[in-house]
């Protein structure tokens, strides 16, 4: 799990990738700010401006 690999390496900062704002509720959980009190690391975030289905 990644939360595991988190706690066990050291890493500079996390890259979180998503679907756009709309579709995406994690943003709105506040996600990145959970994740950067719990580790003590930068967050990315990198939302998507529409999604392309082929």
């Amino acid at each position: 799990m990644a939360i595991d690999v988190l706690g066990e390496h050291s890493f500079d900062e996390i890259v979180l990738s998503t679907l756009p704002r709309a579709l995406f509720r994690w943003l709105e959980i506040d996600l990145p700010g959970r994740l950067r009190r719990r580790f003590h690391l930068s967050v990315v975030t990198i939302a998507a401006d529409e999604v392309v289905r082929t």
